[in-house]
């Protein structure tokens, strides 16, 4: 027996007026929407979920977004990606250089001009989402231009309905080839759902390779196809504006076509750096911070740990790497040897209670023990379960207890960890031992006093924090 109440069932209403209204309609625009370009500024999104909610929800209206005052440093719109979803390899890497180069293999490495395209549509799925961050932008000309493909769809189906039900119904292939690569998709230019909402676009002349179609089709398809790219190409439509040095544009890659204005390389440098995620991360997130929004917990906790990084996260503490760079590198050792969720979030937060105080970074060299460890385990308690605090609150206790197991532990120790064990207590004693090995939570302690032990790798290549974020807000307790 299932039971349902009034509300559930208003809301879950199969009549055609209720799924009317249930029907989630695109915001269509054109190029006069560039005196309300949606921006959010990126520091301020880092740890105001308010302000990242805000720009998600007029990204997800629009199709696109602009990002503001992002670092301007090699691989950072990676790093962006991570935060906003999960960045997805290709034959271009997990990011890639748009500027003129000698002997492109694309168009987009030249100099010349762009018409409005979706990238990479000979791929199945094409990519949801593509970034594009600036780093350098003195050239005369590459404005940046896109298009609503939704809107122009839409057009075509007012103006044309037979050619747009053509578009949207016979598919064309789509290739890309090089030396090292062979991509090959059929797609429709024009995707639209059961209730006739358009899904996605997929436009792009310089990956079109042919129409597998039946004869009789091809002299209207074709004919629909140009009246298509006409308008695409109607100047009311085009939004132009220029990315300056720190500026990230964040489009929905099958509905915002973009492409650019010709630049001459010899009057300067423009030089951006893209990357690609799946449109569903973004959709979730702004799921997240909706439900968020609501019950204030999860987003609350989140917000604070970022915020903690972002004020200290950058101290040495003794170790040759950055507590961020640490804490990291543990997380990462955890993952690759099978770690549960709540380990890996241990591993990722064991040092917070070293974010959580002002005291200066060497603290130690005066004698000082912070009982770092006590404080972050108190601090997680507030939103974790014990399985991811007791081990944080355990950890030292973890290294006293290996430095009088383990022959040879002491002897692995950096020299800011001796001088920490010292503080802390020193090896235990027997009855130390023993009262440690009854802890509940022992062995995961000494897991993770390993991992700590490990993740001091200088230069060490791996996972930005942001990608760690889900796995921590899944261990979050529910209040």
């Amino acid at each position: 027996q299932s039971d349902y109440g009034l509300q559930w069932l208003a809301a879950h209403d199969l009549n055609r007026a209720a799924r009317g209204v249930r029907v989630n309609r695109p915001e269509l625009w054109r190029g006069d929407i560039g005196q309300h370009l949606p921006s959010g500024d990126w520091p301020e999104m880092q740890v105001d979920p308010k302000a990242e909610l805000a720009w998600l929800e007029r990204y997800a209206a629009l199709g696109f977004g602009v990002l503001r005052n992002v670092p301007v440093e090699p691989g950072m719109v990676a790093q962006v990606g991570d935060r906003l979803g999960f960045v997805r390899v290709t034959n271009y890497g997990r990011y890639f250089d748009v500027k003129s180069v000698p002997n492109p293999t694309n168009l987009a490495y030249t100099a010349v001009g762009l018409g409005v395209h979706s990238d990479n549509p000979y791929r199945h799925p094409s990519p949801g989402v593509q970034l594009l961050h600036c780093l350098e932008s003195q050239a005369s000309g590459g404005d940046t231009l896109l298009v609503d493909g939704f809107n122009a769809a839409e057009m075509l189906r007012h103006e044309d309905l037979a050619a747009f039900e053509l578009l949207a119904k016979v598919p064309m292939t789509f290739r890309y080839s090089d030396a090292n690569t062979e991509l090959v998709a059929r797609q429709t230019l024009i995707s639209a759902d059961m209730d006739g909402v358009v899904q996605a676009v997929h436009f792009n002349n310089r990956s079109a390779d042919w129409l597998d179609a039946p004869a009789q089709l091809a002299e209207s398809w074709y004919a629909a196809y140009v009246k298509f790219a006409h308008i695409l190409k109607r100047p009311e439509l085009e939004l132009l504006f220029r990315l300056h040095p720190g500026d990230c544009l964040v489009m929905q890659n099958e509905r915002t076509l973009h492409g650019r204005t010709a630049f001459d390389p010899g009057l300067g440098r423009r030089h951006l750096q893209g990357c690609y995620i799946d449109g569903d991360a973004l959709a979730s997130r702004r799921r997240v911070l909706r439900r968020g929004a609501a019950k204030g917990h999860t987003i609350g906790a989140l917000t604070q740990i970022h915020a903690a990084f972002a004020r200290r996260g950058n101290q040495a503490y003794g170790e040759g790497v950055s507590l961020s760079d640490h804490s990291i590198q543990c997380a990462a050792f955890a993952q690759r040897d099978g770690a549960s969720s709540a380990m890996v979030a241990a591993a990722f937060l064991h040092d917070i209670g070293h974010l959580l105080h002002d005291l200066p970074e060497d603290v130690a060299d005066s004698g000082i023990d912070t009982q770092h460890e006590s404080v972050g385990s108190a601090w997680l308690s507030q939103y974790f379960g014990p399985e991811v605090s007791e081990p944080v609150r355990l950890h030292v206790a973890a290294k006293r207890y290996l430095a009088s197991m383990e022959p040879g532990y002491l002897d692995q120790l950096s020299d800011a960890s001796q001088l920490s064990l010292k503080l802390q207590g020193g090896a235990m004693t027997a009855a130390q031992e023993r009262a440690f090995e009854a802890e509940r939570y022992f062995s995961d302690a000494v897991r993770l006093r390993r991992w700590d032990e490990e993740g001091k790798i200088v230069g060490f290549q791996g996972p930005s924090a942001a990608q760690f974020d889900a796995i921590i807000a899944a261990c979050l307790v529910r209040r």
